[in-house]
């Protein structure tokens, strides 16, 4: 991850993210609350993200809209591949790589 505070700090590896396009910019944020390390889920019918754990809310940039969390979600780092239909995400541990 290239931001974040709690329990996501800038160089830890994360097992989950959420790819998003938001105001024609692309966004890869971790899933990892920044609480307490839960799993944030997308909101059904709404643009945030929501901890099932403590009730964090987090809007589609990754910002803390509610507590407890007083991080952002964090973000990785990513850079377009040469094929122009795919990335390269940076900082995510896949099952049976490496």
């Amino acid at each position: 991850m290239i931001d974040g505070g709690g329990d996501n700090y800038a160089g830890k590896i994360s097992f989950n993210g959420f790819v998003l396009k938001v105001q024609n910019r692309l966004i890869i944020l971790c899933a990892t609350c920044s609480h307490l390390g839960c799993t944030v889920t997308r909101a059904s019918g709404a643009n945030r993200f929501d901890c099932p754990c403590h009730g964090s809310q987090f809007n589609l940039l990754g910002e803390v809209i509610h507590g407890p969390a007083a991080a952002a979600l964090s973000h990785f780092n990513w850079q377009q591949a040469s094929n122009p239909n795919q990335i390269i995400v940076e900082g995510v541990a896949l099952p049976g790589v490496g």
